[in-house]
């Protein structure tokens, strides 16, 4: 049972655009000692973020930072999956979100289902909670709600990703950057430049830690949110391909017809 004093939620009616489908999500939401038990899931996906100690499937997540204050956790998971997740001795919070839709599971597809994941910096998730939650319950905006649900599912695989902790700190930095210049073409000297090593060198460090070349990593992120801007946004195709960086819709369109065998058009 929730206590009154939720910093913000929506419940509803859904805001749909373009194959993706936002039901409820609460932010800071505090709850009465119980355990959630929904053994066949929900018809949708559930992405969330505890901010206080947990118990997920049974297991008690209860670790601390140096700091004394508690390691928030997520988990993500899929429609029709079963969530069981509380605690039955103390209070505890946590951020939510029930979505649905073909593009919904595009976004999802770099999270593990039902794997838990410790978030060390729970902030910047946490704006994109508080965002994602001020364009539905304010704005009641569909496209700008979706493309905020879009940028938080982005942040958790960051998140989740980055906190495998066999990953150096200064590839972690460097695979954000490449994250952050999807407006533009990077090539591997640029690259190389940026992390003041060799091209050889960058190549060959982040194959080992990401099990591919950087300049493929940049491409595939830049395809997908090409994709993501054509399916889900009401801009011209020479609009979004300056966007990422291609002032010429010819080459953009050809980049896009190699990448996925259908036009810019078709993709809509």
């Amino acid at each position: 049972m929730a206590i009154k004093d939720v910093e913000s939620c929506y419940l509803g009616p859904n805001l749909e655009h373009n194959g993706t489908i936002i039901h409820r999500l609460g932010v800071h939401e505090p709850m009465y000692p119980e355990v959630i038990n929904r053994p066949q899931g929900r018809n949708d996906h559930l992405l969330l973020l505890f901010m206080s100690p947990i118990m997920i499937n049974g297991i008690d997540y209860n670790e601390t930072l140096n700091d004394g204050s508690p390691l928030a956790h997520m988990i993500y998971w899929e429609l029709g999956q079963r969530h069981h997740y509380g605690h039955t001795q103390q209070t505890w919070n946590h951020h939510w979100v029930h979505c649905s839709g073909t593009l919904t599971e595009q976004l999802c597809h770099r999270l593990i289902s039902n794997r838990v994941y410790p978030i060390h910096n729970p902030a910047p998730l946490t704006r994109h909670f508080r965002y994602l939650s001020d364009c539905a319950r304010l704005d009641r905006d569909a496209l700008s709600a979706i493309n905020a649900l879009h940028n938080l599912f982005h942040r958790a695989q960051h998140d989740a990703e980055s906190n495998n902790t066999d990953v150096p700190s200064i590839w972690q930095d460097f695979r954000c950057f490449l994250d952050s210049h999807l407006h533009e073409s990077l090539d591997l000297n640029q690259m190389a430049e940026f992390m003041h090593c060799s091209r050889t060198s960058l190549f060959t460090h982040f194959k080992q830690w990401f099990g591919v070349s950087p300049t493929h990593y940049h491409h595939e992120r830049r395809m997908e949110h090409a994709k993501w801007l054509l399916q889900g946004n009401s801009l011209s195709i020479t609009e979004i391909g300056a966007q990422l960086g291609y002032s010429d819709p010819a080459y953009f369109s050809r980049v896009i017809k190699k990448h996925f065998g259908k036009s810019p058009r078709d993709l809509r």
